[in-house]
């Protein structure tokens, strides 16, 4: 498809209108609710490392809470079948 003279001496201003709208549209839009999302994200790992940490001493007082009332129903199994 061949453009005609005139198409060829409107074409590079239409192509830059388009480029200038487009990059603007990410400056303006795009880049700040990135931002936001990033924010988003690491608060989010922060919560997850939070409730890791809450989960170990969790299990880790629960254990402590087995060895001194109750011994272990695997330990227990293992111990009546020999294996233990």
């Amino acid at each position: 498809m061949v453009l005609g003279p005139r198409m060829r001496l409107v074409l590079p201003y239409v192509n830059f209108i388009l480029t200038s709208a487009a990059l603007t549209f990410q400056t303006t839009v795009l880049y700040p609710r990135q931002q936001q999302l990033a924010e988003a994200v690491r608060e989010q790992g922060q919560v997850l490392k939070r409730q890791g940490e809450m989960l170990r001493e969790l299990a880790n007082l629960e254990l402590r809470k087995q060895r001194i009332s109750v011994p272990d129903p695997v330990a227990r199994t293992l111990g009546m079948l020999g294996m233990a």
